[in-house]
């Protein structure tokens, strides 16, 4: 069974990027281009498997997106945080499955996305 994965990023090119890179290695990318549109993916289609989720987004952050995961849709449903290097302290201070570092290797998303879920 094929399994899904939310990209969270409001930068369209980079959403585009990783959903190529993880159809091209059996996932099913879905996208989200901000934190409420997130929201709303979340609370009205089945859940994913895991969330690629930014932290530098319009609207609402990655760590307010992040807390509403937790508090009000799934506190166990993995999320694996895109983080500028500055913002990896935070990073670390939250409830988060994984994170990785911007910028980053296509190669490096693909792999922590297979190690979280098990490949």
């Amino acid at each position: 069974m094929t399994q899904t994965v939310l990209i969270v990023d409001d930068d369209a090119g980079m959403r585009e990027l990783l959903k190529f890179k993880l159809g091209k290695n059996d996932f099913e990318a879905e996208t989200c281009a901000d934190g409420r549109e997130c929201l709303e993916y979340l609370e009205a289609e089945p859940l994913p498997d895991l969330v690629l989720l930014d932290i530098m987004m319009p609207h609402m952050n990655g760590h307010e997106v992040l807390d509403r995961i937790r508090n009000d849709i799934d506190p166990d449903l993995p999320v694996v945080l895109l983080t500028a290097a500055e913002s990896r302290e935070e990073a670390d201070d939250v409830e988060v499955t994984d994170h990785i570092e911007k910028p980053f290797r296509m190669n490096e998303v693909v792999d922590c996305v297979e190690r979280v879920l098990g490949e």
